[in-house]
């Protein structure tokens, strides 16, 4: 199942990702499919976006407009460390430390995909970030 794309960059990475390996990459459908498939998983602005192109059903100049709005790495990137400095400092016990554990991996593991491997200002500001967020105490453990 394909979650609907909203207007957060990094909810638009992974469906264009879905969206491509069901719809593209089977070269199974027509343009009108294609199109008609494109609006109906679409929310918000980027449905918006999309029904301009709704009297020709064209299906790749809708396409096209979507990837060049929603998918810039410098805005992900952007978006990526503001949800990191967003995240809430978890209580003691395991399972929101696990969340934090989880959603940190998640937005870290986006930022190395645009970014690289070899940052070691970032590193070091996604580790303050982080241990900002662990109860006082905590880090000692």
């Amino acid at each position: 199942m394909i979650a609907k794309a909203k207007t957060i960059f990094s909810d638009f990475q992974i469906f264009k990702a879905s969206f491509e390996s069901i719809f593209l990459d089977s070269n199974l459908y027509t343009s009108v499919q294609l199109f008609n498939y494109l609006v109906s998983f679409l929310g918000g602005e980027a449905k918006d976006l999309c029904a301009r192109y709704a009297i020709t059903q064209n299906f790749s100049g809708a396409y096209k407009e979507l990837v060049d709005v929603y998918d810039r790495p410098q805005l992900l990137i952007q978006e990526s460390i503001e949800n990191l400095s967003r995240l809430e400092r978890p209580n003691s016990n395991v399972s929101s430390l696990r969340n934090l554990y989880l959603k940190q991996n998640q937005l870290v593991s986006l930022l190395f995909k645009f970014i690289g491997d070899s940052i070691t200002v970032d590193e070091a500001l996604l580790l303050n970030t982080l241990l900002s967020k662990i109860p006082y105490g905590m880090d000692k453990h």
